[in-house]
């Protein structure tokens, strides 16, 4: 939203099994994000439309984030939010996309992030500094890093970053805020950190399977050619 904006989203809540009272509350967005309602009774098959509305009540450029919760005694679901509050006269432009290969964040693996920032203002040089933020849904830092650089007109960075060993699975956000001459330029990106998947799968396995195979054959053929 823009600066001192506001905006309105919903989110639609169905019970599948019997009645029951859900709770719906909103983390890491205090005097931001607000509910139309709170806590309300479903029927089996019944659905109720929760109302969420963000307001920029700060007056400041800044990326928030936080979950809605939804809970009920038979189980507990999490929506991940983020809102980016930024002016929209800003004279830079961040696009981000995962790099191949990188699709799969691990615990101890990498994240890697083709991070494209245009200059749709003019085409003269600018000192910027670049900050790269992990957050988990709390809003709690993981790890930052930042850098300077100089730049004329638009530019691509290709950054890998390790994540920690210890990290918990689960949903995080990776940010990137660049500050030039005071102006702020920020955007996000949800990714998720699960267990390692294996490189190796039972598809690899026949392949090389069949590989051997032809190999050994064709070794056949070739011997019984050459005695021949």
């Amino acid at each position: 939203i823009p600066l001192g904006g506001s905006s309105e989203t919903a989110v639609k809540i169905t019970n599948s099994k019997e009645e029951q009272t859900f709770n719906v509350h909103i983390v890491g967005l205090s005097n931001i994000a607000f509910l139309d309602e709170e806590s309300f009774k479903l029927k089996k098959g019944e659905s109720k439309e929760i109302k969420i509305s963000f307001k920029d009540t700060k007056n400041e450029e800044k990326i928030y984030v936080g979950r809605i919760v939804i809970d009920s005694s038979k189980s507990e679901k999490t929506i991940p939010i983020i809102l980016i509050v930024q002016d929209r006269n800003s004279p830079f432009a961040i696009i981000q996309e995962v790099i191949q290969n990188y699709e799969n964040v691990y615990p101890g693996g990498k994240l890697g992030m083709k991070i494209k920032i245009y200059n749709v203002e003019d085409n003269e040089l600018h000192n910027i500094r670049v900050n790269y933020i992990i957050k988990n849904l709390d809003a709690e830092i993981i790890l930052s890093e930042e850098e300077d650089l100089v730049m004329k007109g638009n530019v691509e960075i290709n950054k890998v970053i390790d994540i920690p060993k210890n990290i918990p699975e689960g949903n995080y956000v990776f940010i990137t805020s660049l500050d030039s001459d005071g102006a702020e330029t920020s955007a996000s990106r949800l990714f998720s950190v699960s267990e390692k998947k294996s490189s190796f799968s039972v598809s690899d396995n026949f392949n090389l399977f069949v590989i051997v195979i032809l190999f050994f054959l064709v070794g056949i053929l070739i011997l019984f050619f050459y005695f021949i």
